[in-house]
């Protein structure tokens, strides 16, 4: 099964016609950076965009509902910069793993309320998500899910990385010895 890695996500568009949630991904892009692009969830499918100042010579791929066996969520955690505090410290993140016959495309992204948005519009897509950690019990509010989550990670997180092997803190070269 090939394996596709994206990663740092920015929530960009979403429209209150669900028609279409986007999530933009970006890389620093230097040499072995993780590629860069945009993906968007739209009506009848994932579309997977390059970002064309970083990957001009790469393709479109759109990965249609039906063709999804699943969509996993995981979790991860970076080490913020240039933190003043003597330990390290951490912010948390949600790795959407999506599962095809042939693909397994891990796509990382800011875990916020935009979560639950894009939970619910995949439930209406009927495709098949699991949540080991159940992160969408959290909290089902968007007001209140981003605290619900750090609080979450900052007491469970240290344990779930060792008895899952989530990367704590993760690195682009953690994609490169996969």
């Amino acid at each position: 099964m090939k394996k596709i890695y994206m990663s740092e996500s920015v929530f960009i568009n979403s429209t209150n016609k669900k028609q279409s949630v986007g999530l933009g991904l970006f890389t620093n892009h230097k040499e072995n950076s993780l590629p860069s692009y945009y993906t968007d969830f739209q009506k009848d499918c994932i579309c997977l965009r390059p970002n064309p100042k970083h990957n001009p010579a790469s393709n479109f791929m759109n990965l249609h509902y039906q063709d999804l066996n699943k969509i996993e969520l995981s979790l991860c955690s970076r080490l913020k910069s240039a933190s003043p505090l003597p330990f390290p410290n951490f912010y948390y993140l949600v790795d959407l793993i999506l599962y095809t016959h042939t693909l397994e495309i891990h796509i990382e992204i800011h875990a916020d309320a935009f979560i639950l948005e894009l939970y619910e519009y995949l439930n209406n897509k009927h495709v098949n998500i699991d949540d080991p950690f159940k992160l969408m019990s959290l909290s089902n509010h968007s007001n209140t899910f981003n605290a619900s989550f750090t609080d979450f990670c900052i007491h469970h997180f240290d344990d779930l990385a060792a008895l899952y092997h989530l990367d704590h803190p993760r690195k682009t070269n953690n994609y490169l010895n996969r």
